[in-house]
């Protein structure tokens, strides 16, 4: 009887035991593809939804060790996965014999599913895939196929654009391919029917466009193209056709061959299938994703679905992360190759929501449409210069102003300094002092109050506020970056004005430079602003300080901030209280115009102005038309107001327009978000290279000559090109760039900003040596490019 209880008692734990962790038991069917790959199908019903994983035990291997692998097959009646031969225990997978059968224990699946095409508004459906990463694309296909079929939806065209180096997986995944295939030309029943009984079978309903066009290339993202390689066993080809050596006609042989695109395309998978375009060239994600939005209506939205190595979805991110017209949703992972063994975080997935922005360059008028307006206040629009007592009635003209601009529906967010001022005021000193100790308790008192002022106002309003508190450090990072971007979208989305402010206290760079400019411009990119208003105590910019020359003329609009510099004087101080004056003013304008925000200067005191602002959208013209009273020097200048804009209509102001092309969230980080902590020294060769507008490559180390400061893999460094520097290598005694003339070249050019993938002490080890050379310099090699190309960002520079 005891004997019966304890069976019956671990026959109920072992099935709670099952139930709460999703084991089960079961045989696999192992067919072993030529060259690292295993793939295994469970004859066992497990629901699953597309992009899930599942964990996988092989007694027969290991009891201790599980694996997660992402289901591969859409089959609800039966379990796919694809194993890449990379460790021991795929590489064991490899060695059982073909379709054999052994047993397994599963465990799951995890993870959330993932539903795409599904709008009704969708223009197109876009997946992206590198190597195996088409694991976790093809389920998702075939799922939003047969809900087409199933629904009979929405029949926007669906693309598949796979990268491929190895025409190897691409027959790995040649069965499921053929099924979405087939399902897309309305042959619902294929699974279940014989492959001599496809023809026989009435498609059902009307062909869904599904276009497949597979780039196969040697490289997934590399800078150079070369020739087709293929390991597999080589076609037949005359002497004439190899460009490798010799191969026997009718040989079959794996030693590697080299032939054109036009010679490999009749043996390829799927070749003479019109269903399926081969491409013989990288795929230019930027490119590729900047075509389709721009073909994409207003009205309309993309769905775009990614999986690959970290590089693809890095240049997917920054294709979609600053589109305006990007409303769908961006699915990636981070596994660098789904089906090989791994830990968890290579199977999880993420959604990034891009908001449609109203407009591009400041071009939307007051029709209804929705803007997003940061508004920048000065401690002078806050507090007197003398007394220090808060200026209540400029304050509540402008946040009277704020709640009309989002009764109008805009979205509004305010940039505040002040604290310093009122902290004055709360503690009666008569003016700042010198010692910064001070002065960082003194905007400790004033914050407080500063907050606690805004949210009497707003309050008689009935409108919420919310204290956000910045500093470069918090920017330079950037999950904290991300982060910063998120909640102040979240609170713009519930309905609440945030409210920015430099963390004084801490932030010793605000209280030199008057930083709150810079941070207002790095507000209004993070959040994709349209405009950026910076009011002050003056109505706008002038050629002259007007307190000193009464000849000083306002300047009105400005497409050319480095022209401007060179006509118009821009060194007057900043108020008393405040910590900058115009030339934070146009640093910022030139961040923000840079990121594709329009940029105002006004007068704090006037907040209204902004309606007519606003009303008023001004376009690029590639140069200004003169005022009538200018001379014709004069009237070349492209930073000059035409007259039809100095109307009664148009309060007097001064207009940055936002640049035509501008740099997407990413790249505009880089160079603004973060501060370099050294300096790489390039030659003329590597200048050309990283500069090329067709063809814009990673910087090597062979074309690094010299490298200054100290720093580590992955922080942001100035990249500045010298003329004259030739990169010293062994055996050589030659200096100076022969190619450099040094006839009217400045000293230095600086490049840009990016990202190193080698610290300082490694990059003097390997400068100057091809990327092959690294591994025999250092031990190990952790990249090709010392800055990859898209984590390099390039400034505005001057041919040499």
């Amino acid at each position: 009887m005891r004997f019966t209880v304890a069976g019956i008692f671990f026959y109920v734990i072992n099935a709670l035991t099952g139930w709460c962790v999703k084991t089960h038991m079961a045989v696999a069917q192992a067919t072993v593809y030529q060259n690292r790959l295993t793939r295994l199908c469970v004859d066992r019903a497990v629901p699953h939804a597309p992009g899930q994983h599942i964990y996988v035990c092989v007694p027969s291997i290991s009891l201790i060790q599980w694996h997660p692998f992402t289901i591969s097959g859409s089959d609800q009646n039966s379990l796919t996965v694809h194993a890449r031969a990379v460790g021991g225990f795929t590489k064991k997978l490899c060695w059982w014999p073909d379709n054999t059968q052994r047993r397994v224990i599963l465990s799951g699946p995890y993870g959330k599913g993932v539903q795409v095409g599904r709008g009704s508004d969708l223009s197109k459906v876009i997946f992206l895939a590198a190597g195996s990463g088409f694991a976790y694309i093809i389920p998702t296909l075939v799922d939003l196929l047969k809900n087409r079929r199933q629904t009979k939806s929405s029949n926007c065209p669906v693309e598949v654009v796979w990268c491929v180096r190895d025409l190897d997986e691409v027959q790995w995944f040649q069965e499921e391919i053929e099924m979405a295939l087939d399902i897309a030309q309305g042959f619902m029943d294929v699974m279940e029917k014989d492959k001599e009984e496809v023809d026989l079978i009435t498609p059902e309903g009307p062909e869904i466009r599904l276009c497949l066009k597979i780039h196969y290339t040697n490289t997934y993202f590399g800078d150079q193209e070369e020739s087709f390689v293929v390991t597999a066993p080589a076609p037949a080809l005359s002497d004439s056709d190899s460009s490798s050596g010799h191969i026997s006609p009718g040989s079959a042989t794996t030693k590697s061959a080299t032939f054109t695109a036009d010679k490999l395309a009749p043996h390829l998978p799927f070749a003479g299938d019109d269903r399926v375009e081969w491409v013989g060239s990288r795929l230019d994600v930027a490119e590729y994703i900047q075509q389709h939005i721009t073909e994409t209506p207003r009205d309309k939205a993309l769905d775009i679905v990614g999986c690959g190595p970290p590089q693809l979805l890095a240049q997917l991110h920054n294709a979609v992360a600053n589109k305006e017209q990007l409303s769908g949703c961006c699915t990636g992972t981070t596994a660098t190759d789904m089906p090989k063994h791994s830990h968890d975080k290579h199977h999880a997935h993420g959604h990034h929501h891009n908001h449609t922005r109203a407009g591009r360059k400041g071009s939307k008028n007051s029709s209804g449409d929705s803007l997003t307006i940061v508004i920048k206040l000065g401690t002078s629009s806050i507090c007197d210069e003398v007394t220090h007592f808060p200026l209540l009635s400029t304050l509540s003209l402008i946040i009277e102003t704020i709640l009309k601009l989002k009764a109008q529906g805009h979205r509004v967010v305010l940039v505040t300094s002040g604290a310093i001022g009122v902290g004055l005021r709360r503690l009666n000193l008569a003016s700042k002092p010198k010692e910064l100790a001070k002065i960082q308790a003194i905007a400790a008192v004033g914050q407080g109050r500063l907050m606690s002022l805004y949210d009497d106002l707003f309050s008689q309003f009935n409108q919420p506020i919310a204290q956000i508190l910045l500093t470069k450090n918090d920017l330079a990072d950037r999950t904290q970056y991300l982060n910063a971007c998120n909640t102040i979208d979240a609170l713009l989305e519930m309905d609440v004005v945030p409210i920015v402010n430099e963390n004084d206290t801490i932030s010793v760079s605000e209280i030199r430079f008057g930083d709150n400019d810079t941070l207002s411009a790095i507000t209004a990119g993070m959040i994709h602003a349209d405009y950026l208003f910076l009011m002050t105590d003056v109505d706008c910019l002038y050629t002259d300080n007007p307190r000193t020359n009464p000849d000083a003329e306002p300047v009105l609009i400005v497409d050319d901030i480095a022209a401007l510099k060179e006509k118009v004087s821009v060194t007057t101080a900043g108020s008393s209280l405040g910590t900058g004056g115009m030339v934070t003013k146009l640093i910022a304008a030139e961040l923000a115009t840079a990121a594709g925000v329009t940029t105002v200067i006004t007068r704090g005191s006037t907040p209204q102005r902004i309606f007519q602002i606003i009303s008023q959208p001004i376009q690029h013209t590639g140069s200004a038309s003169p005022r009538p009273d200018r001379t014709s020097d004069e009237a070349s200048s492209t930073f000059m107001a035409t007259s039809s804009l100095v109307t009664n209509s148009i309060p007097l102001h001064t207009r940055f327009l936002a640049k035509d092309n501008p740099m997407v969230d990413r790249k505009w980080w880089i160079l603004h978000g973060l501060h370099a902590s050294g300096t790489i020294y390039i030659d003329r060769g590597a200048y050309k290279a990283v500069t090329n507008a067709t063809q814009k490559s990673s910087l090597f180390a062979a074309g690094i000559v010299d490298c200054k400061g100290t720093f580590v893999a992955q922080q942001s460094v100035r990249v500045v090109y010298r003329p004259g520097d030739f990169v010293k290598k062994d055996g050589q005694t030659q200096e100076g760039d022969k190619g450099a003339e040094s006839v009217n070249e400045p000293e230095e050019i600086e490049v840009g900003k990016g990202l190193v993938n080698y610290a300082s002490h490694e990059i003097l080890r390997i400068m100057g040596c091809h990327s092959r050379q690294i591994i025999e310099r250092l031990g190990y090699a952790e990249a090709e490019c010392v800055i990859h190309r898209e984590n390099l960002t390039r400034t505005k520079l001057t041919k040499p």
